[in-house]
Formats: C-alpha cells, sequence, structure tokens
C-alpha cells in the first residue's frame, strides 16, 4: 500500500514535523515523490518508521538508529535482547505490534501482549495498548489507508486475551443485584465491553453478559424477570444523532429504576435524557468509580 505522511504520523505516533526532520536530518525515510513532489511511502517505509520508534523508545539516538541496517535492526529488537527496563514503554509495545499486526505475527503479537500484561497487568495494558492500537489501526482502515483486515485480526487477538483473563478470575456468588451488559442490535465491536466485564467480575460484581447485537426486548425481558442494579452499553457505530436520541429514550423507557451506564461515541452520546439515573463514562476512571460507588450502595 502506499501511504501519505500524515497516515505514518497516525500509525507511529509522531507529528509529521519530527517524520520530516527524521527524513531531513537523518536519512531516516526514502519517499516515493509525485510530479507535485508531494511525499508518499511504501509498505516497506512505514514498517522502517515503526522499527526506528522502537529503537528510539529503547534509549537509542535516531541518529545512530538511522545508520543501522535492516538486519541490524531486526537482531536489536529480538526480544532477548535488551533490559526489562528498556522495553517499558508503551509506544515501543505499540509500534512493534502493529509491525507484527502488519505482518500477521500472531506468535509476536500473542508475546508482546503477555509481556504487557506480565508488566502492567490486564487494566492498564488495555487502557495504554490495546485500546490505542486498535484507534490508530480503525481510523487507518476507515479512511481506506489500511486494509480492514489487520484491524480485525489484532481485534481477534485481543478478543482472546481480554477472555482469557476474565476466564481467570474467581467466580462471583450470584447473590444480590447485578449488572447487565450488551451492545445495541445495530453494534458489534465488542471489544470494550468485554473489558468491562472483565473489569466488573474483577471487582467480585455480578455480571449478566449478553454481548452484541441484542434486542431491546431481550434487555426488557430480563429486567422484568431478574433485579439489575445497572444496565451498561456501548454506541460506537456512526449514526444520525436523532436515531442514538431516540434508542436512548428507549433504554430510559424499558429501564425503570435501573441504573443506566453508557460509553462509546462522545458525540452520539451528547443527548442522554435528562431526568434519568443515566451515566456517561468517558473514561476508564469514570466506569472504575461507577464500580466502587455501586458497591457501597448495594
Amino acid at each position: 500500500m502506499i501511504y501519505s505522511i500524515a497516515a505514518l504520523g497516525q500509525l507511529s505516533g509522531l507529528s509529521t514535523h519530527t517524520i520530516r526532520k527524521w527524513e531531513q536530518r537523518y536519512g531516516a525515510l526514502s519517499p516515493l515523490r509525485s510530479s507535485g513532489n508531494t511525499r508518499s511511502y511504501a509498505d516497506e517505509q512505514l514498517k522502517r518508521l515503526l522499527n526506528l520508534v522502537s529503537l528510539t523508545e529503547r534509549g537509542l539516538p535516531i541518529s545512530k538508529a538511522c545508520t543501522l541496517s535492516e538486519k541490524e535492526i531486526d537482531n536489536y529488537l529480538e526480544p532477548e535482547t535488551g533490559s526489562a527496563d528498556d522495553r517499558s514503554s508503551f509506544e515501543y509495545y505499540l509500534s512493534r505490534l502493529i509491525v507484527a499486526g502488519l505482518n500477521y505475527q500472531e506468535y509476536a503479537i500473542h508475546r508482546l501482549f503477555d509481556e504487557c500484561i506480565a508488566a502492567w497487568g490486564v487494566a492498564q495494558t488495555y487502557q495504554q495498548v490495546m485500546y490505542p492500537l486498535l484507534v490508530r489501526l480503525g481510523m487507518m482502515w476507515q479512511r481506506d489507508r489500511l486494509c480492514p483486515a489487520h484491524e480485525h485480526f489484532l481485534s481477534a487477538i485481543i478478543r482472546q486475551k481480554i477472555i482469557a483473563a476474565t476466564e481467570d478470575l474467581s467466580p462471583v456468588k450470584e447473590a444480590g443485584p447485578g449488572w447487565l451488559l450488551f451492545l445495541p442490535e445495530d453494534e458489534d465491536h465488542e471489544i470494550g465491553l468485554l473489558f468491562a466485564n472483565y473489569l466488573l467480575r474483577l471487582h467480585q460484581q455480578k455480571v449478566i453478559y449478553l454481548g452484541a447485537k441484542v434486542p431491546l426486548d431481550n434487555v426488557k425481558d430480563i429486567l422484568h424477570s431478574l433485579k439489575i442494579s445497572h444496565l451498561l452499553f456501548f454506541m460506537t457505530r456512526k449514526r444520525p444523532g436523532s436515531d442514538a436520541k431516540n434508542y436512548l429514550r428507549a433504554v430510559a423507557s424499558v429501564a425503570g429504576d435501573t441504573s443506566i451506564c453508557t460509553a462509546g461515541n462522545q458525540k452520539l452520546l451528547a443527548g442522554v435524557p435528562a431526568g434519568h439515573a443515566f451515566s456517561l463514562l468517558r473514561t476508564l476512571a469514570d466506569l472504575e468509580e461507577k464500580i466502587n460507588k455501586s458497591r457501597y450502595d448495594c
């Protein structure tokens, strides 16, 4: 594929100014040039840039990194080289994961995620590595600059990691009101909901997990038959603002006294209805605060 300098910045986390500086001062990249002198970059240049980012995150000056051959770069980035402290940067892991994802290197991706989880735990790995990784890749393929298969490939592995971590948690006693987690009928991006399920269970909260594409009538049936303290759902898909508001009102109409928590596309969720126990969760800290408060309320 061919990438613009803006696309390289999106995937590498660097500003376009920094990319140009590295290119002009140190010969970091060799862009293609259009007849109008516009820069563009092939796959190998993107991978080289991501490798250079990884090297600088490990403390190597960019001036030195740019003198290394591709073989020397690969050797330097082997997992056996360097100390744990050298590889403690979130940006290092993001760059390595994108390179591995572009090459469909499943073993390398699992190893990198396992290192992150061992160092920081599941919650911080999700917040600082998994979620930013999906944001970068998702924004790129939505602009037709990256094959969506790369995002699907990495998303599948992230799902596996979150589900495995959830299965490792101690079972929650089936007592008292709990949380009902679902995605609306037209939503299927489940990773955020899976992570919320993990976090709730980590805090010993009872959870009924319905998953993606759930008709609201199903939610209504459960609310009529069980005592549920909180609903939690995500809305991320682009849709008219009026449709989002209508759906939020419909949820409120079936929720009764149940507290409603929602997260996702902030613009869509700006229309959260007034006069009901709606909580808009903008950050992971918001969810953790809600969990802690619910433990005292029960």
